[in-house]
């Protein structure tokens, strides 16, 4: 598998504008503490991750922080005399050589690309490019280079787990951190990752109903939103429908760990939308962001929350592994049903908990705890 690029990149919204006279023509430490941040943080213990640059990108890094520390320096260049320092600083003749030689090192964790604009520009034309953080400067700044335009309709803008998007100001200059997400739209990878659970949590009445007038139908059941919540806990992908959202108690949008995906349109959204990581609008380009998460080690496990069309197409798409389910033994009134499931999936009786495939009552309603595995 082909490396995944990430380029980090702060500039003038109004003109591109990345640097003037090989400087950087402001002062934000903020933003060095996030580049610093994002480029030395990695998620697999004792590893380390590269950061690719330019010549003249090199040239610009005073002396004395030369190479930045806690990272693989890469620099490309055909005329850089310089000595490669064991884990810390090596000098590549082009970019597809640079990538080549990081990729071939396994205790790199993630590849950063942070200038200039000639590597951007490299970079942006991979096929493996699938993140752009860009920290947006508001004022005006007079600069000789800029960052080369790209094709943002095939990127979507998201919020990265653990970053804030507020606009903030320091130094009499407003910036904001945002993160361009390539968009993928088929899941061909996805199957092929075995330590990825994907799974689905449903509770059901009788009748297949699952809710009525976007609520859930039958009365609060404290023993079942625990069970939901305990499926939930932890770093969890959640995917969800945007009416599903809207119904979800504020518990639930906000659990620790967890990154809400919402398949539908951001403009009917009402609530809560800074909790939100990104609005898809299918569940395979929900899926993809999901799993470029589970690669870059920010979630291990991917839910699948409702509503129906979602747990629909989940199902017959073999992307759903797991069903845990919440069967409620008695009948209500329901204008929404859970779509068949059980020609493709089987009962698992003898899952290791004593929690499951036992029934339980509270406030005289009966239920049991299921789970269905994929045939």
């Amino acid at each position: 598998m082909q490396p995944k690029l990430q380029i980090i990149v702060a500039l003038c919204v109004k003109n591109r504008g990345i640097g003037l006279n090989n400087s950087i023509p402001w002062k934000l430490p903020g933003d060095m503490t996030f580049f610093r941040k994002l480029t030395s943080e990695t998620s697999i213990l004792g590893s380390k991750n590269a950061i690719l640059m330019g010549r003249k990108t090199w040239d610009s890094i005073p002396s004395n922080l030369k190479p930045l520390k806690n990272r693989l320096n890469v620099v490309i260049s055909r005329t850089l005399e310089c000595p490669d320092i064991n884990g810390r600083l090596h000098v590549s003749k082009s970019f597809e050589d640079a990538v080549e030689f990081v990729a071939s090192d396994k205790s790199i964790d993630k590849i950063f690309i942070i200038g200039g604009s000639s590597i951007y520009d490299l970079a942006l034309a991979s096929s493996t490019c699938y993140n752009v953080f860009i920290t947006e400067i508001s004022n005006d700044f007079q600069c000789d280079t800029f960052f080369p335009k790209f094709n943002q309709d095939a990127y979507k803008l998201i919020k990265y787990p653990g970053h804030s998007t507020s606009v903030q100001l320091e130094n009499g200059i407003g910036y904001q951190f945002t993160c361009h997400h390539k968009i993928r739209n088929t899941v061909d990878d996805v199957k092929n990752k075995d330590n990825l659970p994907i799974y689905s949590v449903v509770a059901m009445d009788n009748n297949r109903g699952i809710g009525y007038e976007n609520h859930l139908p039958w009365p609060y059941i404290d023993k079942d939103y625990k069970h939901l919540i305990s499926l939930l806990q932890g770093k969890t992908a959640i995917i969800v429908g945007r009416l599903t959202w809207e119904s979800m108690k504020d518990a639930e949008r906000h659990i620790e760990g967890a990154v809400y995906i919402v398949v539908g349109s951001k403009k009917h959204l009402l609530s809560y939308p800074d909790l939100i990581c990104s609005f898809v609008p299918t569940l395979v380009e929900a899926v993809c962001l999901a799993c470029d998460f589970y690669d870059d080690k920010l979630v291990t496990k991917i839910c699948f929350l409702g509503g129906s069309a979602i747990y629909k197409e989940a199902i017959e798409s073999g992307l759903c592994e797991t069903i845990y389910l919440t069967r409620i033994d008695a009948s209500y009134v329901c204008n929404v049903f859970m779509p068949d499931f059980e020609s493709e999936f089987i009962l698992d009786t003898d899952y290791p908990d004593d929690y499951y495939n036992v029934p339980y009552i509270e406030n005289g309603i009966q239920m049991t705890f299921q789970v269905y595995k994929k045939k």
